[in-house]
């Protein structure tokens, strides 16, 4: 529920049973995709996705580089055109580095297909593993 407005918070009943879970603040960012060291790195503030992308120890070269977008904590995703710009990530973020996908054959297009879905679940799971914690 949205526990933002005090009057909200005043009308919720809880009866017997009912449990309150309160999240901890995620302290990492976690990098995923064709990067050279795909993983979760200490959030720091102010720092952007192409410093995040830097630390993981830059692109790989099947990178698509001009599609990297941003999964923040509340799950929703941003593709910035100015991604590297001066904007900050959110602790708890997700930065995905897409594979550039280059369709030769049908066992290449199989090769890509199979690749994008294994970044999702890699990213699905990166979010459930911050969202359970």
């Amino acid at each position: 529920g949205d526990f933002k407005n005090l009057e909200v918070l005043k009308s919720i009943k809880l009866t017997s049973g009912d449990k309150i879970f309160i999240p901890k603040k995620p302290s990492s960012v976690t990098v995923v995709g064709e990067v050279m060291t795909p993983g979760s790195l200490l959030w720091t503030k102010n720092q952007t996705a192409k410093s995040y992308i830097n630390s993981a120890a830059g692109f790989t070269e099947l990178a698509d580089k001009d599609k990297v977008f941003i999964i923040d904590p509340n799950g929703k995703a941003t593709r910035k055109s100015q991604l590297w710009g001066a904007s900050s990530i959110k602790s708890g973020s997700t930065i995905v580095v897409p594979r550039k996908i280059v369709l030769t054959s049908a066992l290449g297009k199989i090769s890509a297909v199979t690749s994008v879905i294994y970044q999702l679940t890699l990213t699905l799971a990166g979010i459930d593993s911050l969202l359970s914690n």
